[in-house]
């Protein structure tokens, strides 16, 4: 008996096959992926997924050893809608997650700068065909079975305390009382489905709650520009220190002028939040945060390899090019870094490096700890390596000395910063904007739920 049988409202309700799903289970590491029946398990336990990401790691897993690329994992999940590639990096930062893959142990997807996603691991296809559905979507008579309560007793005459199966009637009728019998279970998943779909259009449109799993969330993160003058300073404060934690350091409590300058710099970057253009440094948030999720993960393997804390260069990127891998600014320093032409000499990259993510992500972390090892010795110091990749480590070291000379001691940005007037090498407008734009920065891509972004936090790609 075929499903086509059935009313057409019944098929509404089915999951869509993914292009290529089958009757077949996949086997890598220590799960089976289960397409008939969209299902990933562990040795133990069934691990809950959503659709979508479902549908990634379908892609992933049926691709093993080769390079699926963002355009087609958008195409393939979300064919009849645009979404931004922020969404598929936050969605493979979930299935990381998921499987354990935190890319210091076990390894499944490796991400391949500005193309796409690859899984890694070796992948054994097996065929299992589920018991209810058949490739061709029909019900095989024999297995399904119908209890007596939904039968006509004038159809059959088993006892009422047996099951019986359509292969042991005329299934025609037997579907016909089916239907008919279940039209109030349809009305009843109706309303549900009425009910989810206003719950979760009310979210969309600026309500609190949201939904998860087909259940109703919690409150939703407050974006910061729906945050009081007095709630942005207090969490400001909060999140300076969460960025001083990524980096190694110790809590250090800023004065109002510093913190205020970290918040000046967040809000211009929030007043371009909704910006279309797409001329450097004018672009939108989603833009410039959506293009940080393809080259994070690889600017950070590089900064670890150097042993240089990666928050520091996922956002000198940020602060330098907005990481466009190519940008000559008006001196023409060249690429994601922005190196001079002196500094790319000394650190051995060529003209033709210049443009090249992984070589410019190479040499940055290689200069990064080096003034490291210069300036980076005390509490909060790493801050003067972040000046010195912007003001020179020279003017850095002059500054230092003309305070020492006045009594302060204290080797921090926010000592130079608080005391700029003081100097006779000037500190410029650019060199005292730099590192609390790196904070505005840091602050925006470690809480992106505060400012209406995709992506993961950018520490946590891998």
């Amino acid at each position: 008996m075929s499903l086509q049988k059935f009313p057409s409202f019944f098929l509404d309700f089915s999951e869509p096959q993914m292009e290529g799903e089958n009757g077949h289970s996949y086997d890598f590491g220590r799960f089976r992926l289960n397409l008939p029946e969209r299902r990933l398990s562990d040795s133990e336990t069934q691990i809950s997924l959503t659709p979508k990401a479902f549908d990634v790691l379908s892609l992933l897993v049926q691709r093993a050893g080769h390079l699926v690329g963002k355009e087609e994992l958008m195409s393939k999940v979300w064919p009849d809608s645009f979404v931004e590639e922020a969404n598929v990096a936050r969605i493979v930062h979930t299935l990381r997650k998921k499987l354990g893959d935190d890319g210091n142990g076990v390894r499944f997807i490796e991400t391949v700068p500005t193309k796409g996603y690859r899984l890694v691991v070796a992948v054994k296809e097996s065929s299992e065909t589920s018991s209810l559905i058949k490739s061709d979507r029909s019900v095989s008579v024999e297995t399904v079975p119908v209890w007596p309560a939904l039968v006509n007793s004038d159809l059959v005459d088993h006892p009422n305390s047996e099951p019986v199966t359509i292969g042991e009637l005329d299934a025609e009728p037997v579907i016909q009382t089916i239907v008919k019998r279940g039209s109030i279970l349809i009305v009843a998943i109706s309303v549900c489905v009425l009910a989810l779909v206003s719950i979760f259009t009310f979210s969309q449109l600026g309500g609190q709650r949201t939904i998860e799993n087909g259940n109703l969330a919690a409150e939703r993160p407050t974006l910061y520009w729906e945050m009081s003058d007095v709630q942005k300073g207090t969490y400001i404060q909060s999140r300076i220190a969460h960025v001083q934690n990524l980096i190694g350091d110790d809590f250090a409590e800023l004065n109002d002028e510093s913190v205020n300058a970290v918040r000046s710099a967040i809000e211009n970057y929030v007043q371009r939040k909704d910006s279309l253009s797409q001329e450097a440094f004018k672009d939108g948030l989603r833009s410039i945060y959506g293009r940080a999720s393809q080259y994070a993960p690889f600017i950070s393997r590089e900064y670890e390899k150097k042993n240089v804390p990666p928050v520091l260069g996922i956002y000198q990127a940020m602060i330098e090019s907005e990481y466009r891998d190519c940008f000559v600014n008006e001196l023409g320093n060249v690429g994601m870094f922005q190196f001079t032409h002196r500094t790319a000499h000394k650190y051995g990259l060529s003209e033709h490096d210049l443009c090249s993510v992984d070589k410019q992500s190479e040499a940055a972390a290689q200069y990064m700890s080096d003034l490291l090892s210069d300036f980076g010795a005390a509490r909060s110091s790493w801050t003067l390596a972040l000046l010195s990749y912007n003001n020179g480590e020279e003017q850095s070291r002059d500054q230092l000395r003309e305070l020492r000379t006045k009594g302060i001691t204290e080797r921090t940005f926010w000592t130079v910063f608080e005391n700029r007037d003081r100097l006779e090498t000037p500190l410029s407008e650019t060199s005292q904007s730099y590192v609390p734009r790196f904070f505005a920065a840091a602050i925006i891509g470690e809480s992106p739920e505060n400012f209406s972004l995709a992506t993961p936090p950018l520490s946590e790609l891998r």
